[in-house]
């Protein structure tokens, strides 16, 4: 680059157009001293002042590695550029997942509290809930499914149903059978239950299938109609006598 002005605020121009431009002063003679010049012109890091005598091979060393100087402040300057714009798309970028994320984090914590809220229904209900999987083994069983048969959950996961309660074992059976057909039955039946007390129980089986379609496990809702059975029976035996 060659700039010539006629004064001699010329660098206060020059460096406002073009901050990082390289500046070779060649003179045969100079009224001030360096300390002078540097007190003139500022910006030293940009400035080279040459008197004569100087060779020729000298001055185009000198433009070569000036001229790397400035190419290579560019591509500093472009690489921040590029730097600052990565950062902040990528701050953008954050900024959206972290909301999305809060989105999500808030519908996990509804699902979550309607699935607590769900189950402390389910837990308080008054008919006995089980859930078994196909094969009939116990992988649920509320509070009123332990008053009503006798058994804890603890004791009655895991096992069959037939086996907290022997006589639903050829009806469980023929319920099962039915629910690949039809998706839900319903059933009465009798039996003891685990502290030798005769019961009989209404029972609704309805098959869950998972997102496929696919039968995955069997949802028994049971209420005890001991009470009402026996007064329906001393009903009947009061209209006959």
């Amino acid at each position: 680059h060659y700039v010539t002005l006629a004064n001699n605020q010329w660098q206060q121009v020059v460096w406002e157009i073009v901050p990082d431009l390289q500046v070779v002063i060649c003179t045969a003679f100079s009224d001030y001293s360096w300390r002078e010049m540097a007190a003139r012109l500022g910006n030293l890091e940009r400035v080279l002042v040459l008197k004569k005598p100087f060779e020729t091979v000298e001055i185009l060393q000198l433009a070569h590695a000036l001229t790397e100087k400035w190419e290579l402040l560019q591509a500093i300057r472009n690489q921040n550029g590029q730097l600052e714009q990565l950062v902040a798309e990528r701050t953008h970028d954050l900024t959206l997942a972290n909301e999305d994320l809060a989105r999500e984090t808030a519908a996990h914590k509804l699902a979550a509290d309607r699935i607590r809220e769900q189950a402390t229904l389910i837990e308080k209900a008054h008919d006995a809930i089980v859930v078994t999987n196909l094969e009939g083994e116990i992988q649920f069983w509320n509070h009123s499914a332990e008053e009503l048969y006798g058994w804890s959950g603890p004791e009655a996961l895991g096992k069959t149903f037939s086996v907290v309660f022997p006589a639903v074992d050829a009806e469980a059976t023929r319920l099962r059978a039915k629910l690949m057909k039809d998706d839900s039955c319903s059933a009465e039946i009798s039996g003891i239950t685990k502290a030798g007390r005769t019961v009989t129980i209404s029972s609704h089986w309805t098959l869950i299938r998972d997102e496929g379609g696919q039968p995955k496990s069997i949802l028994a809702i049971q209420t005890d109609d001991t009470e009402r059975k026996q007064l329906e029976s001393q009903f009947m035996r009061a209209q006959r006598l």
